[in-house]
């Protein structure tokens, strides 16, 4: 992991061609802190994991690099005496500074976590973590501030979240100065990374806390949204892009935030310092409180103008650039909404229909025709009204302003062709009816010149009966998905809904069944599937990769799924499956709820889904009601799910005979290795004990390497028994499993961070060490699905 220039960060591997001495490890300095790791090269030398042997603790140690001037040396001191200033819990602690050998040196918090460098310039991050992240740099910088403690290179690079609580804390006040430092006003005296730089440090001239403040917007801009406010590389590019061109518009549509916040941030950005907020503080509370900060100078910023961004659209006017390959009849559904927006919802049909009418080769029906054809179903509605395609939608309020969402349906077949959601306010509606309509007409464009040929009815009804199948979730029920579909394939051989899908039932079958004779078929579907482009496909893809030791293949492939199919409730569950394991509880929960939103009813399994989340919160009474329905009812299959997971939230919280309670209503569903676990777990509760002869036996079933069978599922068994033996206290035998698991290809960094049954292994180094692999590995891949999402 690139640990860029901060030097607290823990879990660092060496970098390639980076040699580090053997005689460096167990190495004593100063007669006190041994190492025990290195960790990076930050701008100011070298930097190790270190244990202080007299207080018994582990500490960050950065030694100074040879060579450098009396100045540089004489900035390493008022690191330690700048930062001693400071004590909160959002700042780096430094502990002190000393000689070895003729070097210096200083000792630090060592954070065990990542920089948020590997955020910037990916996907924007969710809201939640956002607003996280915002309000505890915000304390952290309040608390420098008050200290009279400027930091002056604030930036990613320097911000560090803990990975077991989620602390956020600022980093390296190499370069900070005191304000009654005379050099901080010196002229010219550019010291910092000019990406972050306000434009009065870019000039060298004075600066105070509110300089630190410019430097957190782009920072909060970054994060919001992927992108830098203005470009430039260098002090002078930037610096000339701030002088002549207005920040990036921060568009609500891309990433969902309050428009309170866009406010925030564009009040940081002010060029002007008098127009910024007063300090650290008033940007917190006017997050925390969802308003706007108040200026030093108690004028008007640009924030109210930001709050509200002007959407940018790409889409062209369809009239002017889009003619369809064959004649087909499309007509506009009224929008859904509430009654109150009717007039919003109207407007944005009309000028919908009058921008799509310009289409060449596309004849769309008046709205007051269609207005008198109420019915809900979209095919049944186009069979009367005699068009082609229907196109359906909702608009409904926000916190930010208007959500429209919008969907493309063929009526021969009721496949979604396309769909679209978009945020806006309603002085936009109308731009926003002109990237709709110009999405519909690319779409219907590209379905005419690929197949001009309606797709069987046979093929229609299996496909339609196949989806069924696969709403029902279980390993039989995708076999018999799968059968469908084939026959489908039959009739409609180049569908690419009935392609993905049945690349989709393929995998599913294979994973569920855990067959290694079904992995060809699988391979067979995903390259007929994949060869359409369909998102559903590649939702298949990437759950294969990942099942077959090739998670960054699947994370790329989940992001293509996320971005080709919006509207798909499983690629969203399946988003929240694996980002659970590699980003945050929060940002999984969000995609649960998304996928809830669009398909109801897929309540059932996603609740238990949701309830392991909360038992990886300690919420354990909402995780037991979530469970409840599942567990009563009269479906075998849903009571086997509720009560596997029921047992397991027992186990986290060392309750073995409740986990044995409900072991016996599913052992007899499963059977097989299930039920050896569960008298595994009765026998060691009467001797209190772990049988070592028993557990190896356990072992060897997870030893498996058939490249066809799917991995997940060892891994999971590898996890469950790693809960166990620590349900029984023996550590030794959960480490041995930990590491079968990490090597089998673990990535689930959050389950090693919050499952409260792990907690005896914290402070191991062992644990240490397999949690690095872990967390590595997770980074590779949200890191591949943030870039192809």
């Amino acid at each position: 992991m690139p640990v860029g220039d901060d030097d607290t960060i823990a879990g660092s591997s060496l970098p390639s061609g980076t040699a580090t001495s053997d005689s460096e490890a167990g190495e004593l300095i100063a007669g006190r802190y041994r190492i025990v790791r290195w960790i990076g090269g930050g701008g100011m030398g070298r930097v190790y994991e270190a244990f202080d042997t007299e207080l018994e603790e582990r500490i960050a140690l950065k030694v100074l690099k040879a060579g450098l001037s009396a100045e540089a040396i004489e900035r390493f001191r008022r690191e330690v005496k700048l930062t001693r200033r400071i004590q909160h819990r959002n700042v780096a602690r430094m502990h002190d500074i000393g000689d070895h050998d003729g070097e210096k040196f200083l000792t630090m918090e060592l954070i065990d976590g990542q920089s948020l460098t590997g955020d910037v310039g990916m996907a924007p991050i969710t809201w939640e973590r956002l607003k996280t992240i915002a309000e505890q740099i915000c304390d952290g910088l309040a608390a420098a501030h008050a200290a009279g403690v400027i930091h002056r290179d604030l930036k990613p690079d320097n911000v560090m979240v803990e990975r077991v609580t989620g602390r956020v804390v600022i980093t390296d006040f190499g370069i900070a100065r005191s304000e009654d430092d005379p050099s901080v006003t010196r002229i010219g005296a550019v010291i910092g990374t000019p990406r972050y730089m306000a434009p009065e440090q870019l000039a060298g001239a004075e600066l105070d806390g509110r300089s630190d403040l410019f430097a957190l917007g782009v920072m909060l801009f970054e994060l919001a949204t992927g992108r830098r406010p203005w470009d430039g590389d260098t002090a002078v590019a930037i610096a000339v892009a701030q002088a002549t061109q207005p920040p990036r518009s921060l568009d609500t549509a891309i990433t969902p935030i309050p428009a309170s916040f866009v406010a925030v941030i564009a009040a940081c950005l002010q060029l002007d310092p008098a127009k910024r907020p007063a300090g650290a503080a008033e940007v917190r509370d006017a997050i925390a409180a969802g308003g706007e900060p108040v200026s030093s100078a108690g004028l008007e910023t640009r924030a109210s103008r930001a709050s509200k961004p002007k959407r940018t659209l790409t889409p062209p006017p369809p009239s002017q650039t889009i003619t369809l390959a064959e004649p087909t009849t499309l007509a506009v559904v009224p929008i859904a909404c509430a009654p109150t927006d009717e007039y919003l919802a109207d407007g944005l049909v009309e000028d919908m229909i009058d921008t799509l009418s310009g289409t060449v080769g596309l004849r769309v029906r008046p709205a007051g025709i269609v207005r008198t054809r109420p019915e809900p179903d979209p095919r049944e509605l186009g069979a009367r009204l005699n068009v082609d395609h229907v196109v359906i939608g909702s608009l409904r309020r926000t916190a930010s302003g208007l959500r429209v969402s919008a969907r493309l349906v063929s009526v021969a077949d009721g496949f979604q062709i396309w769909a679209h959601r978009a945020d806006c306010n309603e002085t936009e509606i109308l731009d926003l009816a002109d990237e709709i309509a110009g999405g519909i007409a690319t779409a219907l464009s590209a379905r005419a010149s690929s197949s001009t040929q309606r797709t069987d009815p046979r093929a229609v009804d299996l496909y339609l009966r196949a989806k069924a199948e696969l709403r029902r979730y279980w390993g039989n029920h995708a076999l018999a998905a799968a059968d469908l579909l084939s026959q489908a394939a039959e009739y409609g051989p180049v569908s690419p809904p009935i392609l993905g899908a049945l690349a989709y039932a393929r995998v599913h079958a294979w994973v569920m069944r855990s067959q290694p004779d079904l992995a060809p078929a699988a391979r067979a579907a995903l390259e007929r599937g994949l060869a359409t482009g369909h998102g559903e496909a590649y939702l298949a893809s990437a759950i294969f990769k990942v099942n077959s030791g090739d998670p960054v293949g699947g994370g790329s492939d989940l992001g293509i799924a996320l971005a080709r199919s919006p509207m798909s409730a499983v690629a969203h569950e399946t988003a929240g499956r694996i980002l659970v394991e590699v980003s945050t509880i929060a940002e999984a929960r969000h995609h649960f709820e998304i996928a809830l939103g669009l398909d109801p009813g897929r309540i059932k399994i996603i609740a238990s889904d949701l309830a392991r989340l909360d038992g990886l919160e300690g919420k354990w009474e909402e995780a037991d009601e979530r469970l409840l329905p599942l567990i009563n009812d009269p479906d075998p299959a849903m009571v086997q799910l509720g009560s596997v997971l029921e047992a397991r939230l027992h186990c986290w919280r060392g309750q073995r005979e409740q986990m044995l309670v409900f072991a016996d209503k599913f052992v007899p569903r499963m059977g097989g290795n299930a039920a050896r676990i569960a008298d595994f777990v009765k026998q060691a509760t009467a001797t209190g004990h772990v049988d070592p002869v028993a557990w190896e036996s356990f072992l060897s079933i997870y030893a498996n390497r058939n490249a066809d069978t799917p991995t997940r599922q060892q891994i999971f068994g590898l996890q469950l028994l790693t809960e166990i033996a620590l349900m029984f206290g023996d550590r030794d035998a959960a480490l041995a499993t930990l590491s079968r698991a990490v090597e089998r290809g673990l990535m689930d960094v959050v389950w090693l961070d919050h499952c409260q049954a792990l907690h005896p292994l914290y402070g191991l180094q062992e644990f240490y060490e397999l949690r690095i692999v872990v967390a590595e590995r997770a980074t590779a891949v949200l890191g591949a699905i943030r870039a192809a999402s």
